[in-house]
């Protein structure tokens, strides 16, 4: 209750999220004051709550502890993905399995950023995604795996979720670039017509000056030529993207079975610490939601609230006299 009075966080509630805090390296006295008191006020800095996330973000101490962990990642990843080079000889899925989860628990646990469960989280999530893919390469052996994805990417009907999250955008960023980028240029052109034709015709609820600019003969004009201008970037776009996909077959085919193995690691590697860099993300989220929940409960107190409004009414008042409504 004094806090929500007096404004200020109860020291208790900020006792109680110090091990999350340290567990992400966030020292809470970068955005409070410490006054030896019962009660921490934020610093002038945090007036307002939108600064909060922008400050704990870029943190030195969280960004050493994240930058710590994914060093430990890249560590592990140089020393323990060769089994993965040799399942095409071994075969052993399920005992690569059982080396992965236990390596990747201990290399990364001691981090002491994430709980040994959600460490365990992380690499089993990845397996999951990419157990298809693990038994093709178990199988068949590193063409016939990139072979897969590329006929997945270029089919009618292409399902990611069983190929890891091998879309067409990965496949033609690493194996036809330069169409990627024409692709990427062709998109933000279509962007910038659509902008122009939402600009010009306007909202169809909208009110009758607006609706006479849009049906005025220069406007139609307009819209015109941007409607033809969008459809042939449209045009041009599925073309050069069948182009590209259809070049990717060919691009595989030149490759050695190095560069095949290379660029499969490659997507799994991505893979695994895109899964790691969202637990981390969840990790880091909780302590800002629960620094900008004690921003919205006591930031601001009830008497100054009081204040606020007492002060608002006494303009209103001077402004309703002003007008002559009310009595000086």
């Amino acid at each position: 209750m004094r806090a929500h009075l007096l404004g200020g966080v109860p020291g208790a509630e900020i006792e109680a999220k110090r091990e999350l805090f340290a567990s992400h390296g966030f020292d809470p006295l970068s955005v409070f004051m410490d006054n030896n008191g019962a009660y921490l006020h934020f610093r002038p800095d945090f007036a307002r709550r939108e600064t909060l996330r922008t400050h704990i973000e870029a943190d030195a101490g969280v960004q050493a502890k994240e930058n710590d962990l994914r060093t430990r990642f890249q560590q592990w990843w140089d020393e323990h993905h060769m089994p993965i080079v040799a399942l095409p000889q071994t075969k052993a899925l399920m005992t690569l399995r059982a080396e992965l989860l236990e390596s990747f628990q201990s290399a990364l646990s001691p981090a002491l950023l994430l709980d040994r469960f959600k460490v365990a989280g992380v690499i089993a999530s990845w397996w999951d995604a990419n157990k298809y893919n693990l038994k093709t390469l178990a199988a068949n052996g590193w063409s016939e795996l990139l072979d897969g994805w590329i006929a997945n990417a270029t089919g009618d009907e292409a399902d990611t979720s069983a190929t890891g999250g091998i879309d067409r955008d990965r496949l033609l960023h690493a194996l036809a670039p330069k169409a990627m980028q024409q692709l990427e240029a062709l998109e933000e052109q279509k962007a910038e017509v659509e902008a122009a034709l939402a600009e010009l015709e306007g909202d169809p609820e909208s009110e009758d000056e607006n609706a006479a600019l849009f049906e005025s003969e220069q406007n139609a004009a307009k819209v015109k030529v941007l409607k033809k201008k969008l459809g042939d970037l449209k045009k041009q776009h599925k073309t050069a993207q069948a182009q590209a996909l259809s070049s990717l077959s060919a691009t595989a085919k030149a490759m050695s079975d190095e560069d095949r193995q290379a660029l499969v690691l490659r997507f799994m590697r991505e893979d695994l610490e895109a899964a790691l860099d969202r637990y981390v993300t969840a990790h880091r989220n909780h302590i800002v939601r629960a620094v900008e929940n004690w921003h919205d409960k006591y930031h601001v107190s009830l008497r100054a609230l009081e204040r606020e409004r007492s002060e608002a009414a006494l303009k209103l008042n001077e402004f309703m006299r002003e007008l002559g409504y009310a009595r000086a």
